[in-house]
């Protein structure tokens, strides 16, 4: 069977502009949970050698032990794509009002 997004999209784009803000974060947090720690372990491992407990299992592990503890730097891994979001709007809606600021 098929795995297709349209009908997630669909329900998205259906959506309020509140559930699409909800939907963002979620996938935002989602990709900083499960992707993003999977992306720092293989960059890790290139540029620093093997990671000093063993296997990407054992990396995963710690990094849920921090995120139980609760330890800041895993937070901001996780929400941190969801924050880069919120940033480049905040820049975006300053560079709008910027711009329409007319010259003195």
């Amino acid at each position: 069977m098929p795995i297709s997004i349209a009908a997630p999209l669909n329900r998205v784009r259906g959506a309020s502009r509140h559930e699409r803000e909800l939907w963002l974060a979620g996938a935002a947090v989602a990709f900083g949970l499960l992707i993003l720690p999977l992306l720092i372990y293989v960059v890790g491992s290139l540029t620093l050698g093997p990671y000093e407990s063993g296997s990407v299992w054992l990396y995963l592990l710690d990094f849920l032990k921090g995120l139980a503890r609760p330890h800041l730097a895993y937070w901001l891994i996780v929400v941190g794509p969801y924050l880069l979001i919120l940033l480049l709007r905040a820049l975006l809606a300053l560079a709008r009002r910027v711009r329409r600021i007319p010259a003195a």
